[in-house]
């Protein structure tokens, strides 16, 4: 079944991708994995392991193997996946989620749902839209031929030939497929599954983040779990990463991946490191790495990686022997532009560098302007062992 869907997703993909124009502000997350886990984004490559903080857009799939479970995020929506289960993002921009799912379980947690969201997911036997904040599941049991979504909290409705069927909180809605297709209204039973959702709901803490970011922003849910806030003078929120060694810098636990279509892409290790690497930028104050997120916006545009690109013989580090020639990379400060190095417009890119700062900081404004314009690419630049990603 797997393989099947994913030729058919795949040739989709293909064509959807001739006519794309630009990249998507919005991304989502691989949030959570247990077991084995796969993710399948390029149709040249097929089928990868999944690795946490990994991007997923749209024509992309994750698939969970028996005896595993997933998470992915997108803003204020979680989407957990049971053992057995593939979810085929088909759509994924600002305002819209499209999702089709071929086989298993996936619960669905929508915590800011925003009047002009759009939230569909279909099966081989139906269409749902989910309306508002609201807890839901839908089972499909290609076995049985049948797809089962559950509302616990929330609303939705159902695609038939006669109209909308509209499932309120605390029902559920049966649709068998075949020659003699059908639908029957059920009441909603929680399964051991949906305990494990919860508990994962618990993990879910939002205590400052969501004043200085927007739920929008997809991985704004671990900041207040793994860092805290303060308020600089010269910045204003800086968000300071909690547990990382005297000698941390951003960018450099995790590992560059080609990634359609923006191409090199940094897939964080640490837990946290999805929202930090892909929006804002980093500053070096107080003797250590903070993230500067900017001013809070309702739509803040997603970006492969806020680094600028070193190397060549005016540029060395240090090693045991001396120091030498070197290619790598470093985390762009409030005051520097992102250049991408994908095609794009210049709308998408005067988006990602709304926060940049016209000015530096107070203490490098009288000093010549290379010891300000390159501070963090001296202080924080990561060296490539291959000289490339």
């Amino acid at each position: 079944m797997k393989l099947l869907v994913s030729l058919l997703f795949a040739l989709a993909a293909v064509s959807q991708a001739a006519n794309a124009q630009e990249p998507p502000t919005r991304v989502g997350r691989l949030a959570f994995t247990e077991g084995t886990v796969a993710l399948y984004q390029d149709a040249e490559i097929g089928w990868e392991k999944a690795y946490v903080n990994s991007p997923v857009t749209s024509e992309n799939s994750i698939w969970t193997d028996p005896d595993s479970r997933a998470e992915m995020r997108v803003s204020g929506l979680a989407l957990r996946l049971d053992e057995a289960t593939q979810l085929d993002i088909t759509t994924l921009d600002e305002d819209d989620l499209q999702a089709f799912v071929g086989r298993g379980s996936v619960a669905i947690r929508v915590r800011h749902f925003e009047n002009s969201d759009r939230l569909d997911f279909a099966t081989p036997h139906a269409q749902f839209r989910l309306f508002g904040n609201g807890r839901y599941r839908v089972d499909v049991d290609p076995d049985r031929d049948e797809t089962v979504l559950t509302v616990f909290t929330g609303s939705a409705s159902m695609r038939s030939s006669s109209g909308d069927v509209k499932v309120a909180a605390g029902a559920a809605v049966r649709v068998r497929g075949g020659d003699e297709s059908w639908f029957v209204r059920e009441r909603a039973r929680t399964t051991a599954f949906d305990r494990w959702t919860l508990a994962r709901d618990e993990k879910w803490i939002e205590r400052s983040s969501t004043r200085y970011v927007s739920t929008d922003m997809t991985g704004y849910e671990d900041l207040d779990a793994y860092g805290e806030w303060y308020q600089e003078p010269e910045f204003g929120a800086i968000w300071f990463p909690s547990r990382v060694s005297s000698d941390w810098a951003p960018y450099r636990q995790g590992h560059w991946d080609y990634v359609r279509p923006w191409g090199w892409t940094w897939i964080a290790e640490e837990p946290w490191g999805y929202a930090p690497y892909h929006y804002g930028r980093w500053v070096y104050v107080r003797d250590r790495w903070g993230w500067y997120p900017g001013e809070r916006v309702a739509n803040p545009v997603w970006a492969p990686a806020l680094v600028a690109w070193v190397g060549g013989s005016n540029f060395s580090v240090s090693i045991s022997s001396g120091r030498a020639p070197a290619m790598g990379w470093y985390p762009l400060a409030p005051w520097e532009r992102y250049e991408p190095w994908y095609r794009t417009n210049t709308t998408y890119v005067t988006r990602v560098n709304r926060v940049v700062r016209e000015s530096p900081p107070r203490q490098y404004r009288d000093r010549d302007r290379t010891e300000w314009r390159y501070a963090n690419r001296d202080r924080g630049a990561t060296p490539s062992p291959a000289g490339a990603p």
